[in-house]
Parts: structure tokens; C-alpha cells; sequence
């Protein structure tokens, strides 16, 4: 069995008793490129999400209104959720387009048009179990993202390649440091791309499938024959082993920069640390 998340190994591992591999999910970077840069007259905070991340779209809603509260120039899109409500001094500042197929998921997020990529998360067991698609698709667009900091995004360089945010109060005050300095999320969305090109890219998939699926196969014959004790499957450890196994693990988060101070705000890939 193959997963996309750590946090599926974990639970299918304990279900099933057997071998689980852990497959991250991949993007077409090659499809997936940068478009031209954006005026920095205004601020475009954009979110892509079907209709069942409504709720976590509520969850971030009052840092949201705070942010276009205080940066006139910020604006809201939103493609896929359902309406929520918006305070009426607010409306004519935020879209809503309907949620488009994934064969035109690519087009979709492009046309976003947004400076900044949100990707919220409600914490549940369901939502610890989702991928880092979201930082993928931003990422490899250029457009650094403000992540919620739970297992699906512990891929990201904490003030490097995006940012993590834990309550409203980290919410708001990195999105008002993004709309506050253009070229920090420039050189955050640069360091997305960088790393999504060269670490997530569809081009590396096969050499991990090979990889997960030679543990579990048997050998062709004429291997076999010559190495007769390879390809045995991995004998899975017991379920009561596993870390993952303890009902409602308390999940660890990444620190977050004080972006209130920008002289912490353009950070290297050492910077990420554990709370």
C-alpha cells in the first residue's frame, strides 16, 4: 500500500498490519511555472479550496478582515468554498468563484491572480492526514504561502519558503508583513519555487515508486535466481510500536518568525524550529 503523508503511514500501518510506503505527492513543474510579477499597487490574498474546506476558511475569517482592515490596498479571492459571511465594509474587497475541475485546477489557481496563497486548517484527525498540495501548487506558481502549522505542512522552511501560522494573531501579522514588503515575498515565493522544482517535481516519482514497491515485490525471475533472499517483504512492526498509534497524538509546531521585526523576516532553510 502506498500513502501520500506520514500521518496516513501511521494509520494505515496500524489498520492493516502491513508494509505501508510513503509516496509524497509530485507536480508538473514544468506546467505548473511562473508567471509575470505583479504591480505592487495592490495586495491579492488568494485561497483555492473545495467546497468541504469551507470551515477552515471560517476558521482564519476575523485575521482575514483584520488584514484588509488595515492594508487598503489588500483584496480577498476565493475559488471553490462557499460564501461565508463578510462584514458589509468589507464585501466589495473579496470574490468568490466556483470550484473548477482538477484537469483545470492549474488554470484555475493562475487566474487567482493573488500575491499571497493561504492554506488553512482546522485541526482534526482528517485534516492531519491531508497532503502539502496547496504549498505545491503556490509554490511552484512563485507565490509564497501562510500556511496553517500542522502535520500537511511541516514541509515548509518556516520564513524561507512560506510561512507557518498557529493562532489568529500569527495569521494576521504575517500576512500584513507580506502586504507590508513586496520583495520579502518575492524572495519567499522564488525559494518555493526552488524547492518544489527540485524536490517535488512529477520527474522524481517513478524513481520513488520503484524504490516502495521493490521492498514489496518479488524479484523478476532471473534476479531471483541469482539473489534468492531479496525482495522479501518488510515484516511490519507491531501496531502497539508505533508512535502513531496512541489515540489523539499531540502534534509538535514549527516556530514561527516574529514578523512584526523585518529583520527576521527573510530567513535561510536553518531557520525552522520546534516549539
Amino acid at each position: 500500500m502506498t500513502v501520500s503523508t506520514p500521518e496516513l503511514e501511521r494509520v494505515f500501518r496500524c489498520v492493516s498490519g502491513k508494509p505501508v510506503a510513503i509516496i509524497p505527492n509530485r507536480i508538473d513543474t514544468t506546467e505548473w511555472t511562473v508567471g509575470p510579477r505583479r504591480s505592487d499597487d495592490d495586495y491579492v490574498i488568494g485561497y483555492a479550496g473545495s467546497p468541504f474546506h469551507t470551515p477552515d476558511l471560517e476558521m482564519v475569517a476575523p485575521a482575514l478582515w483584520n488584514v484588509l482592515r488595515r492594508r487598503p490596498e489588500a483584496r480577498l479571492r476565493v475559488l471553490g468554498c462557499r460564501p461565508i459571511a463578510v462584514p458589509p465594509r468589507l464585501a466589495h474587497r473579496v470574490s468568490w468563484g466556483p470550484w473548477q475541475p482538477i484537469a483545470s485546477a492549474r488554470q484555475a489557481v493562475e487566474a487567482l491572480r493573488c500575491d499571497v496563497g493561504i492554506a488553512p486548517l482546522v485541526d482534526t484527525p482528517f485534516n492531519r492526514g491531508r497532503s502539502n498540495l496547496k504549498w505545491l501548487q503556490f509554490g511552484a506558481l512563485g507565490i509564497p504561502i501562510v500556511a496553517a502549522a500542522l502535520a500537511p505542512y511541516d514541509c515548509i522552511q518556516d520564513g524561507y519558503d512560506g510561512y507557518l501560522a498557529a493562532d489568529l494573531e500569527e495569521w494576521e501579522t504575517r500576512l500584513v508583513a507580506l502586504a507590508k514588503y513586496p520583495s520579502i515575498r518575492r524572495n519567499m515565493g522564488d525559494a518555493a519555487r526552488f524547492r518544489v522544482a527540485h524536490g517535488y517535481d512529477l520527474s522524481l516519482d517513478r524513481e520513488a515508486r520503484e524504490r516502495a514497491y521493490g521492498k514489496v515485490l518479488p524479484p523478476a525471475p532471473a534476479q531471483a535466481a541469482a539473489n534468492p533472499t531479496e525482495g522479501d517483504a518488510e515484516t511490519p512492526e507491531p501496531c502497539g510500536s508505533l508512535p502513531g498509534c496512541r489515540a489523539n497524538p499531540r502534534r509538535r509546531v514549527l516556530r514561527t518568525p516574529n514578523a512584526r521585526n523585518p529583520q527576521n523576516l527573510q530567513r535561510g532553510p536553518d531557520s525552522a524550529r520546534r516549539r
